[in-house]
C-alpha cells in the first residue's frame, strides 16, 4: 500500500472512458455518458469532455477505453481484519442444531495476530477498491496499527470499534442465552470513543468514527439508552447491528 500522504498527482486526465456516471445540475439527478475525458487536478473533477492535448503536458493518463467511470461505491458494514481470513471456510461449516447457521459456534474458527490482521485489512480493501468502493465502514477489533493501516489505503473510513455488554453461549447445543455485564459495555464504549477521537485526528485526513455495538439484541435498555446520549455528547453516528436466534 501507499505510505501516508503520498502526494496525489497535480492533474490527471482518464481518457476515453466507455461509460461515465456523471451528475447533472439541471435535472438534479445522475446521467450516462459515453466516450468522454474526465480531468482531475488534486482532487477536484476540474472537467468532463475533451482534454486537449496543449492543456496536458504535466497530466497523468489513465486508458479507460473498455472501462465505466462512476461516483465511488459505499460499504456500510465490513469485517477487514478477519473476513479473508474465513473465505471458504465458514461457507462449509454450520450447526445442524441451530439451522445450519456457523455464527455461534463456527465462526471464531481460529483468532489472528496483529500481523495477520493487519495483512488481512489490507488485501480487504484492495479488493474493495477493485470492486469500486471508495468509502467503507469498518468493523474491526481495535489494535495498534489499525488507523495507520487504514489511512495508507487512500479510502474514506469510518472505524467501527467493536465493543458489547454481553456475551452469548449455548447452554446445550441448540439453544443461545445471553449473559451480561454492563460495566464491561460501558468502558468498551469509552475505549471506542477515545479511538473515534483519534481517528479524526489521523493525519490523512480521511478517518471518521462511528457507534456499532455488535451484539444489541436483546439488551438491557439502561445499556442501550446509553449511546444515544454519549453519540451525541462526541457528535458520532451510530448503527447497531442486530442478531436474533431462534
Amino acid at each position: 500500500m501507499r505510505e501516508p500522504l503520498q502526494p496525489v498527482p497535480p492533474r490527471q486526465i482518464i481518457r476515453n472512458a466507455a461509460w461515465l456516471v456523471a451528475w447533472d445540475e439541471v435535472t438534479q439527478s445522475h446521467v450516462y455518458r459515453r466516450e468522454l475525458d474526465l480531468t482531475i487536478e488534486r482532487d477536484t473533477i476540474a472537467a468532463i469532455g475533451s482534454a486537449e492535448p496543449a492543456d496536458n503536458a504535466d497530466a497523468v493518463e489513465i486508458e479507460a477505453r473498455r472501462f465505466a467511470v462512476l461516483p465511488g461505491f459505499v460499504d456500510i458494514h465490513a469485517h477487514p481484519s478477519s473476513e479473508p481470513m474465513l473465505k471458504g471456510l465458514t461457507d462449509e461449516v454450520g450447526s445442524r442444531q441451530l439451522y445450519m447457521s456457523s455464527l455461534y459456534e463456527d465462526l471464531p474458527l481460529f483468532d489472528a495476530d496483529p500481523e495477520g490482521r493487519r495483512a488481512a485489512t489490507e488485501v480487504a480493501l484492495c479488493e474493495l477498491m477493485q470492486s469500486g468502493v471508495t468509502t467503507v465502514c469498518d468493523l474491526s477489533a481495535a489494535r495498534e496499527d489499525w488507523l495507520d493501516t487504514l489511512g495508507a489505503s487512500g479510502m474514506r473510513v469510518y472505524v467501527a470499534p467493536m465493543f458489547r455488554s454481553g456475551r452469548w453461549y449455548k447452554p446445550n447445543g441448540h439453544e443461545v442465552r445471553y449473559t451480561w455485564d454492563e460495566q464491561a459495555g460501558r468502558d468498551g464504549l469509552d475505549r471506542a470513543l477515545r479511538l473515534i477521537d483519534r481517528a479524526r485526528q489521523h493525519p490523512s485526513g480521511r478517518l471518521d468514527g462511528c457507534f456499532i455495538p455488535p451484539r444489541s439484541t436483546p439488551a438491557p435498555k439502561r445499556c442501550c439508552a446509553t449511546v444515544p446520549r454519549r453519540r451525541a455528547s462526541a457528535g458520532c453516528r451510530s448503527r447497531s447491528t442486530r442478531r436474533r436466534a431462534s
